[in-house]
């Protein structure tokens, strides 16, 4: 799992060709991992490392291990990373992990 999820390659609108204004559409910029996006979720003033898969139209699968939380999205929002980005912190961290903790 550690070699897995370690940042092996930069996402940027550099590195994909996609201009910056329009980069937000199509991916999120940060490091890659092999198939997993390492990441970090804020939700009741803490920070937590999370690990997510994705797919084009909004597919996600998201695992934060300190809460032993998977969830799983699935969606047909095709070519609008701008939509689906936001699932993580707006869903994930702003709705389902504060109901955890009730």
């Amino acid at each position: 799992m550690t070699l897995s999820t370690a940042a092996h390659a930069r996402v940027s609108p550099a590195t994909t060709g996609i201009p910056a204004d329009q980069f937000g559409e199509f991916y999120g910029e940060g490091d890659d991992g092999y198939a997993w996006h390492p990441s970090r979720l804020r939700s009741g003033g803490r920070e937590y490392p999370a690990y997510m898969a994705t797919g084009n139209g909004g597919q996600i699968l998201l695992v934060i291990p300190e809460l032993e939380l998977t969830v799983v999205f699935t969606a047909g929002n095709y070519r609008q990373g701008g939509i689906w980005g936001r699932f993580g912190d707006e869903i994930v961290a702003g709705e389902i992990m504060p109901a955890i903790g009730r």
